[in-house]
């Protein structure tokens, strides 16, 4: 006990000095690097990682710690571990009278891609909070003037889809949809299209996004620095999908292609009733060749506010009798019990 000192590491390092076969040295924790957005994600961390059974946050580097190791530990689990592609979608919740539908709809959401094929991961803004830059970023959103977009917390839906940007910038890239868009023809791969360039699959609609994290981090620091100029200092309404629009007119990028099916665009006049609504919207032996080439069907608001059988409350409902429906009719699969 002579040896004992006022810090635990100097009092280990002596006693191991004075007999070093009384302490038994042994790295056994891995060093996490805190830089790592705008980055594909390095896949030597898994094997180093896994030599160790304990992992060791610098988090005096770490500007938001808290939400650093909760998104580090998610994404390093999930391409350490998954033996398929993964797949993202954003919820940051918002509560409104939606929400719990909502909730449900994330649900489907999961379970579609997953029978598909591809392993779903569910991000938020702790992951966002881990880009070097995100204060920065965000504060070009946030004009602290009243009656400006994003003044003292008004419209948190097109905040948190310009921050979904950063989040995917941040895990390493990849593909990411809306949580109302479902797989029709998506074959699952670990390479991306068009050499990892940032691609729109929905005309210029971000519901579904491929692209490196590169391309990601391009892309979102465009977008934010832009919003300013775009948004005549937040006094006039400006989104994601705006500005996506605008840099697919002026730059060319990014990639604008069509691969994506609008529900509202299943149905004609023939499939409608009296009332102008679609009589039997699940009845699709017919319209199965229809679907043939695209990569998902998207279930937005605006499209289910047209077709009006998946514009309510129960959007989660219909939406999931529906695919079940395209399921069994069109791929003639039945198995999907959820």
């Amino acid at each position: 006990m002579s040896n004992m000192d006022t810090s635990a590491f100097k009092t280990l390092r002596n006693i191991r000095y004075k007999n070093s076969s009384f302490v038994h040295f042994q790295l056994i924790s891995y060093r996490v690097k805190s830089d790592i957005s705008g980055k594909e994600f390095d896949i030597n961390i898994c094997e180093e990682s896994g030599k160790h059974p304990v992992v060791r946050f610098s988090i005096y580097k770490i500007q938001y710690p808290a939400s650093f190791i909760k998104s580090w530990l998610k994404i390093r689990n999930a391409r350490c571990y998954s033996n398929r592609p993964l797949i993202f979608t954003f919820l940051q919740p918002i509560i409104h009278n939606d929400f719990d539908d909502e909730l449900e709809l994330v649900k489907v959401w999961k379970e579609a891609w997953s029978e598909a094929g591809w392993t779903p991961i569910i991000l938020n803004i702790d992951d966002a909070m881990n880009h070097p830059e995100y204060d920065l970023l965000v504060s070009k959103l946030l004009v602290h003037v009243e009656g400006t977009q994003f003044y003292n917390g008004s419209d948190k839906y097109n905040f948190y889809c310009f921050i979904r940007w950063v989040s995917m910038a941040v895990v390493g890239g990849g593909w990411i949809t809306d949580f109302d868009v479902l797989p029709l023809y998506s074959k699952p791969s670990f390479t991306l299209p068009n050499n990892g360039t940032l691609s729109i699959y929905n005309n210029h609609v971000p519901c579904i996004v491929s692209g490196s994290a590169i391309e990601w981090d391009r892309i979102a620091k465009s977008m934010f620095n832009n919003f300013d100029t775009n948004s005549h200092h937040g006094k006039k309404f400006w989104s994601d999908m705006l500005e996506i629009e605008k840099l697919m007119r002026i730059e060319g990028k990014p990639l604008r292609l069509f691969e994506t099916k609008e529900i509202s665009s299943v149905y004609g006049k023939n499939d409608e009733d009296e009332n102008g609504l679609v009589s039997n919207p699940y009845n699709l032996y017919d319209k199965c060749d229809s679907f043939d080439g695209f990569r998902a069907i998207h279930f937005s608001h605006m499209s289910c506010g047209k077709v009006k059988f998946c514009h309510n409350q129960k959007r989660s409902i219909h939406t999931l009798k529906w695919y079940k429906s395209w399921l069994e009719q069109c791929i003639l699969d039945i198995s999907w019990s959820w």
